[in-house]
């Protein structure tokens, strides 16, 4: 189909430009401008009779969006990479004891299960208790003790990957070495 097309474009161009001795006036490649208009000024208020036939429907959403306004784009939600799919794991840079007891001044002694969310830099993006025997309040402090907690970040290959891991800590009101 193509090929029948190209053809009938071949014949239909030496048609119009005559005896192959002629010469046919060359046209102009044409060319497309476009021109990005300001939003318009507030325009004056039309008399009476304009004045009172309602505004149209297309009128309404662009009402929303101020001209000035660009838009958002959809956020980039990662992907956060199981410990399964990685060939390095995260491993804890700072914030824990031995790399796996949180220390929680005043709180009471016992073992927690979290998750983890670890950015490709090892920054800790968001944080789950799973298991837990404090209190709310404890369970608040541990949260944001547990924000604070840097990785080293995983790796698939030789290129750092957010991640999503799961950790069973101990939780100690100090340290004892």
């Amino acid at each position: 189909m193509l090929t029948v097309l190209a053809h009938l474009a071949v014949l239909a161009s030496v048609g119009r430009q005559g005896a192959p001795g002629e010469t046919a006036p060359q046209q102009a490649s044409s060319m497309l401008v476009l021109t990005l208009l300001s939003a318009p000024a507030s325009v004056p208020a039309p008399d009476g009779a304009e004045a009172q036939r309602p505004a149209p429907a297309s009128a309404a959403p662009a009402a929303r969006l101020a001209p000035a306004e660009q838009p958002s784009e959809p956020a980039f939600t990662p992907r956060y990479f199981q410990q399964h799919e990685l060939t390095e794991q995260p491993s804890v840079a700072s914030g824990l004891a031995r790399r796996r007891w949180l220390v929680l001044p005043g709180a009471a002694s016992g073992n927690i299960t979290v998750r983890f969310w670890i950015n490709d830099m090892g920054d800790v993006i968001r944080v789950h208790l799973i298991h837990s025997d404090a209190n709310e309040k404890e369970q608040a402090a541990m949260l944001a003790a547990l924000q604070q907690v840097l990785f080293h970040p995983a790796h698939i290959g030789r290129i750092a990957v957010h991640s999503e891991v799961q950790m069973d800590l101990r939780v100690v009101g100090e340290v004892g070495f």
